[in-house]
């Protein structure tokens, strides 16, 4: 043992347990166990006067009290709280990266929401691509927010997420004895015949179940007599596909009586607690002493969890704090989250094919509040927060992605198709031009599976680091960050979604087709009772946005750069193609323009020679580093580096 200890040593890893003093119950946190340190991180690489950097791996015992006011809205935690004490305990696996020497830490401690088990903000804020882990001194990316010297952190909140090496998940009890129905709606975009599907929840034995299908979503359900299925067991059945009538993106609808949900809603309390405990930095051995701002990111599903985790009250601590000063949510457009529910599916996603009829798409929709012609209710994401005093200072950021696939223009209008201002507290943007999520490796020739069109390459890096920096000195001096950009009525940039044109663009037949947010009714499968206004930003002859943050490689582009993509042939064409973007080069000349019937002007238009597209770079690079959307370093990067050939 001692020789393997000694191994251990020698790489820079250090194995050991210590359990930490019961910490008071302000967190809720009753002790953190570290179980793995790696001092230095990232294979000892450097980052500016901060320097080396730790990682941590440790779990917390978090006990919630389903008693207290603050737990009262989780549902079904009376069914699985202990009968004498009124207490649930949670085991939640938790990650930090601390700069090694406290004394150069910046004092603000970034908490990201995994997303299903995943860490992410590496990828967007510091352009980390590939597979390296925090050993290696890649797996730091570019070293940004390492430079800042911000302290990171993340922990485990989703029920159905398993913890692994590369994973946070959280294991929450059972509510043994309830039933439900769970439905299931889903292309399998294969040919298999027959085919599988996992079911999130066992099924009750001898209760009945529906299988149907459909081409698209708005098309009537069909039981072709030979469509079946079977029960493989409780939580797995097999599909005998239909032979003709249905190509490999048909939507498979499937309904069944469940058994034994998991009280999913558990997972806001313990992001809740765990960061309230990190930030409270007391306690001996405390894993991150000497923090003075906690901000929380979330990336689209765990920024739709984070507004839902604001909207259900879940931003004050169990003693009434705030525990997060400020929230960057990021890409989750007008959507909230499948978490606190009886037979919950935290995983879940509504999209214009796949779904469009999960609870993740109910009223409200915006920060500020409005009626809800539906059904009377006047509310808004930030009711609860307002009303004990915890709200954040909220940077609500979207790409062109969220325009179409996730409602994003009910963030400023009414559910009426009103306009409707953002609170004080809230700044929204639109990063037009680039997709929901794109690494800044991106390949450009890389056509997503099942689309039609190569993928858009651009990446929100540049943009999304410069506001997060606002939001930074926001929360900690006071000074505001840049006014929002973001599509809305007042000033004409967003429409009705049939009056937003889209050019003709030859091989990209594209309707002006988007995901639509309705009010539905209880029962399975549900139906729709109300449709919420369809609008959509106004677009340039190229198919961009007019309004947002517009990257230089958008101003100076070789293609037009869309934040939606196409299904392709076989597999439901014309729908849009889950959250991929696509890029659609301009014809070269005059000439191709004309033989393709392309209305857009072609390359040799619009630069009569490489200065004219040179110069459209750097005047797009200086309105940006102007307007606070690009840092001073960023900007001169870019007008180093000048504009690229690729699309």
């Amino acid at each position: 043992m001692a020789f393997v200890r000694a191994l251990l040593a020698a790489c820079g890893v250090v194995l050991f347990s210590v359990v930490l003093a019961p910490v008071a119950a302000r967190a809720e946190v009753v002790n953190f166990i570290v179980e793995q340190i790696t001092s230095p991180a990232f294979g000892g690489r450097s980052f500016g006067t901060v320097g080396t950097y730790d990682h941590l791996r440790g779990t917390a015992r978090v006990v919630v009290d389903a008693r207290r006011p603050e737990n009262a809205g989780i549902v079904d935690i009376d069914r699985v709280a202990d009968s004498a004490t009124g207490q649930v305990s949670l085991d939640v696996p938790v990650e930090i990266l601390k700069p090694s020497d406290p004394a150069r830490a910046s004092g603000t401690l970034l908490y990201e929401v995994v997303n299903r088990g995943n860490k992410a903000v590496l990828v967007l804020l510091d352009d980390r691509t590939g597979e390296a882990g925090f050993d290696r001194p890649e797996g730091a990316g570019n070293g940004f927010l390492m430079e800042q010297g911000a302290t990171l952190a993340w922990s485990g909140w989703q029920g159905d997420v398993t913890t692994s090496p590369t994973a946070l998940g959280l294991e929450v009890p059972v509510a043994v004895g309830t039933r439900g129905p769970v439905r299931l709606l889903f292309p399998f975009d294969h040919d298999r015949n027959p085919a599988s599907a996992d079911l999130p929840y066992p099924a009750v034995a001898g209760e009945p179940a529906r299988l149907t299908v459909r081409q698209y979503p708005d098309d009537p359900p069909q039981t072709p007599p030979d469509l079946r299925f079977r029960f493989e067991s409780p939580t797995r059945i097999t599909i005998e596909r239909p032979a003709t009538g249905f190509d490999a993106g048909a939507l498979y609808e499937f309904s069944y009586t469940a058994r034994d949900s998991k009280v999913m809603g558990l997972g806001f309390a313990a992001i809740r607690d765990v960061a309230a405990y990190l930030r409270d930095g007391r306690g001996p051995g405390h894993p991150a002493p000497g923090l003075r701002r906690v901000l929380g990111i979330g990336l689209s599903q765990s920024g739709r969890v984070l507004r839902d985790f604001l909207y259900q009250g879940f931003n004050r601590t169990q003693t009434g704090g705030r525990v997060f000063d400020g929230l960057f949510i990021h890409i989750a457009g007008a959507r909230r989250s499948f978490v606190n529910a009886r037979f919950a599916e935290p995983g879940q996603s509504a999209l214009q094919h796949e779904e469009t009829l999960l609870p993740l798409d109910a009223f409200p929709f915006a920060y500020e509040a409005s009626r809800d012609p539906a059904t009377g209710r006047r509310d808004g994401l930030l009711e609860r927060c307002r009303a004990d005093g915890t709200c954040p200072k909220i940077l609500h950021v979207d790409t062109s992605t969220e325009m179409v696939q996730s409602r994003a223009p009910l963030v400023v209008t009414d559910p009426a198709g009103g306009p409707l201002a953002l609170p004080p507290e809230v700044r929204a943007y639109l990063i037009a031009g680039v997709s929901h999520f794109v690494p800044a490796n991106a390949d450009p020739a890389e056509v997503p599976d099942p689309c039609l069109a190569p993928q858009n390459p651009l990446h929100a890096g540049p943009v999304a680091r410069a506001l997060f920096t606002a939001l930074e000195a926001w929360v900690g001096e006071d000074r505001p960050p840049p006014l929002s950009r973001y599509p809305n009525l007042a000033d004409g940039s967003l429409v009705p979604a049939e009056r937003a044109a889209f050019p003709r663009i030859p091989g990209f037949a594209y309707d002006g087709r988007l995901a639509r947010a309705y009010a539905v009714d209880d029962v399975v499968p549900p139906r729709k009772v109300f449709a919420y206004p369809a609008l959509a930003p106004l677009r340039d002859a190229d198919g961009v946005e007019v309004a947002g943050v517009r990257l230089p490689a958008v101003e100076a582009a070789r293609a037009s750069h869309l934040g939606f993509n196409l299904r392709r042939a076989g597999h439901a064409p014309g729908d849009l193609c889950a959250t991929a973007g696509a890029a659609l080069p301009f014809p070269a000349t005059p000439a191709e323009r004309a033989a393709t019937g392309d209305p857009r002007l072609s390359l040799a238009e619009r630069y009569p020679s490489p200065a004219a597209r040179r110069a459209r770079w750097d005047e797009a690079v200086a309105t940006l580093a102007r307007d606070g959307s690009l840092l001073p370093a960023e900007a001169e990067r870019m007008r180093r580096d000048g504009p690229r050939d690729q699309p």
